[in-house]
């Protein structure tokens, strides 16, 4: 429970904090939490796959192992791996740099959020 309330409650105040102080706080701090979320995916993921390897390879349960040996879970772990480090790189980078592309081609304003522009109009 105090976990849950200093992930939920207390954290982003501070990160609120960093990035109003620093950018390159925010940044690191930025790195280190897709950093720590990958290393846990990763011994997590390596952890539960050896004992799923262990117990599909047939021995004293005699299952036979299914398609591939018992070798199938490790592959699917790395591939779940990959999907998120993509989606990660995608997101931070890719998502932002695009919004940023389309949004020097808009040209009328839709609705109250977006910032209104006077133009002067030359009296005659």
């Amino acid at each position: 429970m105090v976990l849950a309330v200093e992930l939920f409650a207390f954290f982003p105040v501070t990160r609120w904090h960093v990035c109003c102080r620093s950018r390159l706080g925010h940044v690191l701090m930025t790195i280190a939490i897709v950093a720590a979320t990958t290393t846990a995916a990763v011994v997590l993921g390596g952890s539960e796959g050896e004992g799923d390897c262990l117990a599909s390879d047939g021995g004293a349960e005699g299952g036979g192992g299914g398609a591939g040996g018992g070798g199938g879970g490790a592959r699917g772990e790395r591939a779940m791996l990959l999907v998120y480090v993509s989606l990660v790189v995608f997101v931070t980078f890719a998502c932002p740099l695009w919004l940023l592309s389309v949004q020097k081609q808009k040209l009328q304003i839709q609705g109250p959020w977006d910032i209104a522009t006077i133009r002067q109009v030359s009296p005659r």
